[in-house]
Formats: structure tokens, C-alpha cells, sequence
């Protein structure tokens, strides 16, 4: 398997290869708005096509960039990519500020491609099943500034619950 590792400080992601590692995405390492840009993207996760949706935190928004060729196969939420595995440079905004509010910190697509996104201005979770435009769960609950989450096979959500409540 290969590593992929979101540089927030360079504002790229990168991934290994097997000559090392190269540049994915905001290969400019400078901060930016437009759809080949990031602004510290903070955690990223993988559908089960090899799409990749990026915390894009300090835009504001979830960005979404298309796998473009892999000469691998995939397999069931867990995709096999190749060493040679490329993406469309430019992203489409699937959520913006308006819908998920500021600071987008934790993403997680699960095995039926349900989005799910942790929104520290709401101190909520979002979750988008495929194919919808609306989320159709809206978790909130006892915690604040959560920076990631996890979804179990069976569905069971974990949220870590912020570095300043222990």
C-alpha cells in the first residue's frame, strides 16, 4: 500500500510512491481558493470509486477530486490504488460554509459512500448519503471542538470530543 499524508502547512496532500513521495494536490504549496487550491486541508478520506474529499478548513468546504486512472482494482471502500494512480487536478466544491458552517475538521466516507463531516462551528456532525444534495442526519450531542470521527462497519459513529475536554 502506499502512504498519503495531508500537508496542512504547505496546504498540499501528498502521497509515497515507489520512488518516494510526490505532490497530489495544492502543488503550489501556496494557500488558495480556486478548485486546485487548498487552505490548510485538514483530514481527507477515500469513496470506494478512489475519489478523494478534502477538510479544505480554512475555505470553508469539503472538496471532492475525481479519480482520474488506476490501473489497480478496486475493492469494496477500500481502494486499491496504484503507485501511478492520478486524480483531476481541479476539485468540485461539495459542501461549502453555508451548509456545514466554518472550520470543517474531520471527514469520513464510509463502505456505502456516506459522507460524514464534523463541523467545530456547530459542534455538529453531517451526514450525506450518496448521491444526496441534503444531509440527512445532523448528530449533535455533548461535544465541542471534535476534530475527527470514525464510522464502524455496523454504523456506530465515534467523535472524539476536542484536545480541551481531554
Amino acid at each position: 500500500g502506499y502512504l498519503y499524508i495531508s500537508d496542512c502547512y504547505d496546504n498540499r496532500i501528498i502521497g509515497s510512491g515507489p520512488y518516494g513521495f510526490r505532490c497530489l494536490f495544492g502543488c503550489t504549496s501556496v494557500a488558495g481558493s480556486s478548485s486546485n487550491q487548498l487552505n490548510y486541508p485538514r483530514t481527507f478520506s477515500f469513496d470506494s470509486y478512489g475519489n478523494l474529499y478534502v477538510a479544505d478548513q480554512n475555505n470553508n468546504r469539503i472538496q471532492k477530486f475525481i479519480l482520474a486512472s488506476n490501473s489497480c482494482s478496486l475493492s469494496y471502500n477500500q481502494p486499491q490504488l496504484c503507485s501511478n494512480t492520478s486524480w483531476y487536478s481541479n476539485a468540485t466544491t461539495l459542501l461549502s460554509n453555508s451548509s456545514i458552517g466554518l472550520l470543517p475538521y474531520g471527514i469520513f466516507v464510509d463502505g456505502i459512500n456516506t459522507l460524514y463531516v464534523v463541523s467545530r462551528s456547530k459542534n455538529r456532525v453531517f451526514v450525506w448519503p450518496q448521491g444526496n444534495s441534503a444531509p440527512t442526519k445532523n448528530i449533535s450531542g455533548n461535544f465541542n471542538n471534535s476534530y475527527s470521527l470514525f464510522v464502524s462497519m455496523n454504523g456506530d459513529i465515534y467523535i472524539d470530543n476536542g484536545y480541551l475536554n481531554g
